[in-house]
């Protein structure tokens, strides 16, 4: 939310003297300033011409005093190449750092990266962890997400289980997934994963408990 706002402003302040003040900011060691440089560089805001290099410098040195935006975007920079070398072993451990700071697109962004195993090995214990992070802060699509995860572990029970709560919520995916879902479990072990989805859903997501 705080990096669409910053963006929004961004797309209407349109004033080089308000970019020069941020820049003051940025050199003297503020984080947040330091992102919006960053971004500035990165989109070519307020009239300047693109430059992802400099956009990666600011973007470090704002992810380095913890800004977690800052961090996810830089991550991303080194997955992609985007201005600086790619380098996936460090884009991991940015968008870990990021992802601990409880953002759920972060989150979700990192459980889908080990779900795919295209710039680091696939790991789906460390998929599901991250995605089921999302997942419980009510994100239908981490928890479609979650659910296919879990099926690559072979656990269709636990699947099954979010699909139903991600269906619930309208997730297209996940209804669809859902009777093909169902009709690999006996009836008894479904009814377990009806009552206990109901319970996490209703609860708001304080009573998830998962066999």
């Amino acid at each position: 939310m705080k990096y669409i706002l910053i963006l929004t402003m961004l797309l209407v302040s349109g004033c080089s003297s308000d970019f020069d003040k941020t820049m003051e900011k940025a050199k003297r060691g503020d984080a947040d300033a330091q992102f919006l440089v960053a971004v500035e560089y990165q989109y070519g805001f307020n009239m300047m011409a693109k430059d992802v290099v400099e956009a990666s410098k600011w973007m470090r040195k704002s992810a380095s005093q913890g800004f977690p935006e800052a961090q996810y975007l830089f991550g991303l920079s080194l997955a992609n190449g985007d201005g600086i070398p790619k380098n996936y072993s460090e884009a991991i451990d940015w968008l870990t750092k990021a992802a601990n700071q409880g953002n759920l697109v972060h989150q979700r962004t990192l459980g889908k990266v080990y779900a795919a195993g295209e710039i680091t090995p696939k790991d789906h214990n460390l998929a599901s962890y991250w995605l089921s992070s999302a997942a419980k802060q009510g994100d239908a699509l981490s928890q479609h997400e979650l659910a296919m995860s879990l099926e690559q572990l072979g656990d269709k029970v636990n699947a099954y289980y979010w699909w139903l709560i991600a269906s619930a919520q309208g997730n297209e995916d996940a209804k669809n997934l859902l009777e093909l879902a169902e009709s690999m479990l006996d009836e008894k072990l479904v009814a377990e994963a009806q009552a206990l989805a109901t319970k996490c859903y209703e609860s708001d997501y304080k009573d998830c408990e998962v066999k």
